[in-house]
Order: structure tokens, then C-alpha cells, then sequence
């Protein structure tokens, strides 16, 4: 697929609709400020709440992830890509706005979404494409009219998507913690 319009629109601060290997997401680029307060208007959700960060491969997850957590990083990593979110230390460079002092990573499981994280080269934040509180949207002819005039661009992706939320485990304290089971089945034996 021919990414070069979605590419120029979300470098230029602009939110697409795109498919991930779960549900429709909500994705800008995590560098752009704006961008991701678009996001959180769009989907009108608490602007405190964090976002998660999908990325293309391995070594742009190790990039934000505190060093001292490189050793599981590359433990857990047999994981993806698929449908498993991790939390990590963030890296103390990284200032994006919308962190704690954790990061939520994943690297999705889904041909054309690995496409556009390769092609953009950097992390995007991706997050349901759905009202806080309404299901998620899982095919691009299911976006409301009004939710697809605030989009910058939608990726039409014509298979089923799974419905499945990802899991969610928190490894940014010593003991591993499945925060939301999914449907991959997290081991806590590392």
C-alpha cells in the first residue's frame, strides 16, 4: 500500500484511523504534541490518562525503554509482534507529555499496520477508535460520520479484525503483573 498521503498527514500533526491486529485505532505521532491532544478530543477521553505506544520493531522499543530494563525487553520480546501490550521504565530522555514514568509498548501483529511504523519510522500512539465508553470500531465502513470528519485520514483494511483486547502486563517492577488478560496468555515465569 501506498502510505505517502497518510505519511505527510501525520507528520503534519494530523490523527488517521488505522487497523490494528485487535480493533480500528486512533494514531498520531507520539513527537507531535498536538497531535495527541486531538486524539484525546476526538476521543474525548481524560486527558490524564496515558496512551500506548506501537512501534515497529524491536530496537525502536529497546530506544524507549529505561536501560536498566533491556535484559527482559529482549526476554519478552518471543511475544511480538502480537496482540500484548507491555509497560516498561520509560527511557529518562523521552518528555513526551502524555507518559508517567512508565511506558505501555507494543508491537502489533498485523502486516499493513508493521508497514506504516516501518515507514513513518517513529512511535505512533495509537488508542481505540471509539468514544471513551463505546465499543470499538472494527472495520473502516463502521467509523460515524461524525467521528470520520475529525480524522485526518482513514486505512482501509477489509478483513476481520479480532475483537480481542490486547493483554496488558506491567514489567516495570520486579515481579511481572498481567494488568488485563487477553487473548495471549502471558507466563510470569521469566
Amino acid at each position: 500500500m501506498n502510505f505517502q498521503k497518510h505519511l505527510r498527514s501525520l507528520r503534519k500533526g494530523g490523527v488517521l484511523a488505522i487497523p490494528t491486529d485487535t480493533v480500528y485505532g486512533l494514531a498520531c505521532l507520539a513527537s507531535i504534541p498536538s497531535a495527541v491532544d486531538k486524539v484525546t478530543i476526538i476521543k474525548q477521553r481524560d486527558e490524564r490518562k496515558h496512551y500506548v505506544l506501537q512501534v515497529a520493531t524491536l530496537a525502536d522499543a529497546k530506544a524507549l525503554v529505561h536501560f536498566d530494563q533491556h535484559a527482559i525487553l529482549h526476554k519478552v520480546s518471543q511475544y511480538w509482534p502480537g496482540e500484548i501490550t507491555f509497560v516498561f521504565k520509560k527511557a529518562p530522555h523521552l518528555s513526551y507529555s502524555f507518559l508517567g514514568p512508565t511506558i505501555a509498548i507494543r508491537i502489533p501483529n498485523l502486516a499493513l499496520t508493521l508497514s506504516l511504523l516501518t515507514e513513518v519510522n517513529e512511535p505512533l500512539v495509537v488508542t481505540s477508535l471509539n468514544r471513551s465508553g463505546y465499543p470499538p470500531i472494527l472495520s473502516a465502513q463502521d467509523i460515524p460520520v461524525d467521528l470520520r470528519k475529525e480524522l485526518d485520514g482513514v486505512i482501509v483494511f477489509d478483513q476481520p479484525l479480532s475483537n480481542i483486547p490486547s493483554t496488558i502486563v506491567d514489567l516495570s517492577q520486579s515481579i511481572p503483573r498481567v494488568l488485563r488478560e487477553g487473548k495471549i496468555k502471558f507466563s510470569l515465569s521469566l
